[in-house]
């Protein structure tokens, strides 16, 4: 199996009300995490060089806010979708084309504000624009520069406790970062989308 790192080196030159009441909404601090899976693609190409990393990825989120309205949260993200052994597509460099499993991790990392809307009925939508980083080991490690992502999540939650609420939604990212690979400039694309599991505290 090749090395992730050093291939990509070598060519470029997310029953009931989740808030006490329908009447009370939510009040004071909010605490959520989630935790999942996605389909996850960084890819860029110079030279006439194409490259992609692509693959099933872990994605995972830590929020912390509060309550500024009864529907409406606001607060800090973190979050990140990391990708163990992707497959590494390269086309446009001749005998080093290359379509296949590699050795290594490929993983986005970001954090920025974040709001949460909850409906009456526990629908909610977040919405998170970040500071990203895209960090792939393999046969040694390197990152990318930080750069600008977004993350949102469409879910729905259920009230398991008086505090805690239980849920599942879609989420996607999105994130655009510059890397200088071997003293070349690179623009690596990411996205990724899929289902995640959540829990809040409120």
């Amino acid at each position: 199996m090749k090395s992730l790192l050093v291939v990509v080196a070598a060519t470029v030159f997310t029953a009931t009300p989740v808030h006490a009441s329908a009447q009370e909404g939510h009040r004071g601090v909010h605490f959520s995490a989630d935790l999942g899976l996605v389909a996850s693609s960084s890819s860029m190409s110079k030279f006439g060089v194409s490259e992609k990393i692509s693959g099933a990825a872990t994605a995972f989120s830590l929020t912390a806010g509060g309550a500024v309205t009864p529907s409406l949260i606001v607060g800090a993200q973190v979050w990140l979708t990391s990708a163990n052994d992707p497959n590494l597509t390269i086309t446009g460099a001749g005998a080093d084309d290359y379509d296949g499993k590699v050795s290594g991790t490929a993983t986005v990392r970001g954090f920025g504000p974040t709001v949460k809307y909850y409906t009456p009925s526990d629908f909610f939508v977040s919405a998170t624009p970040s500071i990203t980083q895209l960090k792939v080991t393999g046969g040694g490690s390197d990152e990318s520069d930080w750069g600008l992502g977004f993350r949102g999540a469409v879910g729905k939650e259920w009230r398991v406790g008086p505090d805690v609420g239980l849920g599942v939604a879609g989420v996607l990212s999105l994130n655009r970062n510059n890397w200088d690979l071997d003293g070349v400039s690179t623009t690596w694309s990411t996205f990724a989308a899929g289902v995640v599991f959540s829990a809040s505290f409120n």
